[in-house]
């Protein structure tokens, strides 16, 4: 019993660090193609983040690893983008 309720604390509490830091990062930000370097309208909503965590958190938590680094300097891009203008 112990172990499903320490489950349940991982699975919460990395899915509310999925939204608060989706929302630092900027992934609600509009996203640019890699190919193209076009603008898309498409955004991952810090909310989406968190609720596909306490859904699926065994799919989205890995998912949510792997695009990290790319919005952190997507980011950081737009950041500097911004700052010359």
């Amino acid at each position: 019993m112990a172990i499903l309720g320490l489950l349940i604390l991982i699975i919460v509490g990395t899915s509310i660090w999925m939204g608060l830091d989706a929302q630092a990062i900027g992934y609600n930000q509009p996203t640019y193609d890699k190919y193209t370097g076009k603008r898309t309208d498409k955004a991952d909503p810090p909310f989406a983040w968190f609720l596909g965590g306490l859904l699926l958190w065994i799919v989205v938590f890995p998912w949510y690893l792997s695009k990290r680094p790319g919005y952190k300097a997507q980011a950081a891009a737009i950041a500097v983008e911004k700052a010359s203008k």
